[in-house]
């Protein structure tokens, strides 16, 4: 009985939470661009592979030896950011304290984590001259899954302790 019933709270969180969220994904179908965000990420990214190649940056576009490299609106890691945001909005019983400091570090280790990619993937590019396949893993995968696990690792996981707190594990006698 205990099982059914806990099963279909859980269900029903699901749900509720799949409701709540399906407004927030309304920028993916929309596709929101921040005006100023590719043109900075291109221009910070030419400076730092122009200590190892000489590199200028047009525009949104970093230009070296053999290769250009366009940093578009997707390049630019909204995606892992706004995922975020939506941790934050969704995380029930949590102070405004903890939203505002998982935001802030969130957003800020994202931004540095995309800037690490997008290096990394310039000075492939520069290096073999092929555009790597790892580009579209990071994309994709790597920068939501660091959302993800970032937001486990900070309100996830003091929630988890929090409501765990109170369980006997048994007598230690």
């Amino acid at each position: 009985m205990v099982g059914k019933l806990q099963e279909k709270k859980v269900l029903r969180t699901i749900l509720l939470f799949s409701l709540l969220s399906f407004p927030l994904y309304l920028p993916y179908f929309v596709k929101v661009k921040i005006p100023f965000l590719p043109e900075f990420y291109a221009f910070v990214v030419s400076k730092i592979v122009n200590i190892i190649e000489p590199t200028s940056v047009h525009g949104n576009s970093v230009i070296g030896r053999g290769f250009v490299f366009l940093v578009d609106d997707d390049c630019t890691g909204w995606e892992a950011g706004y995922l975020s945001s939506i941790l934050f909005l969704l995380t029930p019983k949590t102070s405004l304290r903890d939203k505002v400091k998982f935001l802030f570090f969130s957003l800020i280790l994202l931004f540095f984590l995309n800037l690490f990619r997008l290096t990394s993937i310039c000075i492939l590019i520069s290096s073999t001259g092929e555009f790597p396949k790892l580009y579209h893993l990071t994309w994709q995968f790597i920068l939501p899954l660091f959302s993800v696990g970032f937001w486990f690792l900070t309100i996830g996981w003091k929630k988890y302790m929090e409501k765990n707190r109170d369980i006997d594990l048994g007598s230690h006698e």
